[in-house]
């Protein structure tokens, strides 16, 4: 069963998108490359005029707290 995706370009690299969590009203997403899987990022979303933009997180303290999210929601 093939199961749809999104794909956003970052920097000419393709990455799938494998999760969503919501925290303080943002939403952060983990994304990995689709040619290594192995090499992923987490990005927060940002509205700006009714539009979704992908911005990078504000520092490691972020990162840490929302990887720590993701970790949690993948072990239940």
């Amino acid at each position: 069963m093939e199961k749809e995706c999104n794909v956003v370009t970052l920097n000419g690299i393709e990455y799938t998108e494998i999760n969503r969590v919501d925290k303080n009203g943002n939403t952060y997403v983990l994304l990995s490359n689709l040619d290594k899987p192995t090499d992923f990022c987490i990005k927060k979303i940002v509205k700006k005029d009714g539009i979704d933009y992908i911005n990078g997180l504000t520092n490691e303290q972020e990162f840490n707290e929302i990887l720590n999210l993701v970790t949690e929601k993948f072990q239940n």
